[in-house]
This record gives C-alpha cells, sequence and structure tokens, in this order.
C-alpha cells in the first residue's frame, strides 16, 4: 500500500475504532484497504526456502561454535607464550653472536618494546656481575629467558644516593628497600 493510500486508510481505521459510521463509499474503501494490509502480511516464501534458510543458520551457528573453541584455544596459547616472555629484568642468555656480543653471554633485560615489532634491550654483564656492554633491539628467538636463582628474586636496578651513603635497591619483583651503606658494610665478612 502506497503511503497516500494508507494515510486515507489510516483516518477511516481512526474513525471505526472511535465507533463512528462510515458511509458506503468510506466502508468499501476501509475494507479493500484492510484486505490489502492483510494480503502484505502474508509471506511469500515457500516452506522449503524457509527450510533452507533455517539449515543455513545452523550451519552458520555451527561454524560459530568451531570459531569460538579455536579463538578459546589460540587465547590459551597466546597467554602461555606471553608467560614464557621475556619482562623487564629477566636474565637472558643470547643464543646467536648479536652486535659482537658472543652467543651464550648473560644480561639482563633492561627495556622491553613491543612496537613496531617485539624487542628488547640487553644489557650484558660478566659472571662477577659487571657491565660488559649494551646491546639494543634484540628479537625474542635471539635470547632465552634463563632463571637467575632458584627463587627468581634478583636485583633489577640499585641506585646510589645521598652522596652514596645510601643505596635504593629494587628487585626483579618490583620491591624496592633502602639501605644504609654502614648496615651492608657491618654484614662484610
Amino acid at each position: 500500500m502506497v503511503e497516500t493510500t494508507y494515510k486515507t486508510w489510516w483516518i477511516l481505521h481512526l474513525r471505526m475504532a472511535r465507533g463512528e459510521n462510515l458511509n458506503t463509499e468510506e466502508q468499501a474503501a476501509y475494507e479493500a484497504g484492510l484486505r490489502q494490509l492483510n494480503q502484505e502480511e502474508i509471506l511469500n516464501v515457500d516452506v522449503a526456502t524457509l527450510r533452507k534458510g533455517r539449515a543455513e543458520v545452523a550451519a552458520l551457528e555451527a561454524q560459530n561454535a568451531q570459531l569460538q573453541t579455536r579463538r578459546n584455544t589460540l587465547e590459551a596459547e597466546i597467554a602461555a607464550l606471553e608467560t614464557a616472555l621475556g619482562k623487564r629484568y629477566d636474565t637472558v642468555v643470547l643464543l646467536e653472536t648479536v652486535d659482537g656480543f658472543q652467543k651464550g653471554e648473560k644480561g639482563a633485560a633492561v627495556e622491553v618494546y613491543t612496537m613496531p615489532y617485539e624487542a628488547y634491550d640487553i644489557e650484558i654483564v660478566t659472571d662477577e656481575g659487571k657491565t660488559k656492554g649494551l646491546v639494543e633491539a634484540v628479537r625474542p628467538e635471539q635470547i632465552k629467558v634463563v632463571s637467575a636463582t632458584s627463587t627468581g628474586v634478583r636485583f633489577a636496578s640499585i641506585r646510589i644516593e645521598e652522596e652514596g651513603t645510601c643505596a635504593a635497591v629494587l628487585f626483579s619483583d618490583n620491591t624496592q628497600v633502602r639501605v644504609r651503606a654502614e648496615e651492608l658494610y657491618a654484614r662484610r665478612g
């Protein structure tokens, strides 16, 4: 039904709903409009088409369930990989020679980058803990995270303060301790 015809019919419908009497011509127009609206509401689709549509919906739901299962599996794999990836202050070993530092040398990840790709700045140290140098933009496949100690707690940074009379020590678990030089000196031996 076109809009202008519908508007005319709607006025007649409101009059009928209020209980007004329509003349013969108005009554005929009202009933013709009612038949047309009822006809437009009837679905002109055969049962086979409806069944085909229902089957397509079921197939898509099954595919969606498979995709959701795959997504959950991938998210679990990503979480496991993220746990295995290096974090700031992790102790790492070089798996290949990088910028003059030899395969097998150890260091600490002092910076972690995720953009434009994952990379690390590694401070290479001697077995005595002295800094040998810095390797920048090391890719994850070039290093392996290793346990520094049996407890996993290690120094992250030591900052000398108050003209050398005090030090702020940051551990790998983000615990921070301030210690006075005299206290440490008294423990020597």
